[in-house]
């Protein structure tokens, strides 16, 4: 796929203990192909996906992690073109998270087409 990249930090990662002895999260990589970069219109639909889901999602660029359900973290990332970003998502629904997500970065924050 164009535009976006997985990092060995996709594959499933465990920290800790939880129910049944381990606690999974999910971490991509991803790469900001529109020129604007994430501004408000971007960070809306991002949070909007987001908030679809119940499980924790975050963005993390340049050292600093966000709540991925809140415009005004993600807006505070100052995120341009071509800035590598991880999403991370953790709980009972985080690969569809991911994946929703993914989906907005690889088509430009426009609505993917059915």
């Amino acid at each position: 796929r164009r535009g976006w990249a997985e990092s060995d930090a996709a594959r499933r990662r465990f920290r800790g203990a939880g129910e049944r002895g381990v606690v999974r999260l999910i971490e991509r990589e991803v790469l900001i192909i529109n020129r604007a970069g994430i501004h408000a219109r971007p960070a809306a639909k991002l949070v909007q996906t987001a908030s679809a889901f119940s499980c924790d999602v975050f963005l993390e660029s340049g050292g600093e992690r966000v709540n991925g359900k809140s415009i005004m973290g993600i807006i505070t990332l100052g995120a341009t073109y071509q800035t590598t970003v991880k999403i991370i998502a953790d709980g009972s629904d985080e690969r569809a998270a991911v994946g929703a997500l993914e989906a907005l970065f690889a088509h430009r924050f426009e609505d993917p087409e059915p």
